[in-house]
């Protein structure tokens, strides 16, 4: 029967693509936890909290406010 094996031929196709998406989001993780950059849309827009951290806090005044200034 034809038609039943175009379908069997497109669900696999359908499951190698969803396996090889697995596949690249299991790198993709395994890369993260091994600090290594990973290259991408979402990683180069994504904020690094340590430099925005480091920034607020190197251009925040910490001295006490003098109130007799005023």
């Amino acid at each position: 029967n034809p038609s039943s094996s175009s379908l069997a031929l497109s669900e696999t196709g359908s499951l190698d693509r969803a396996k090889a998406a697995y596949e690249r989001r299991k790198k993709t993780q395994l890369l993260d936890c091994d600090n290594i950059q990973v290259t991408g849309r979402v990683e180069n827009t994504r904020v690094n909290p340590d430099h925005l951290i480091e920034d607020i806090l190197k251009n925040t005044n910490l001295e006490p406010v003098d109130d007799e200034a005023e």
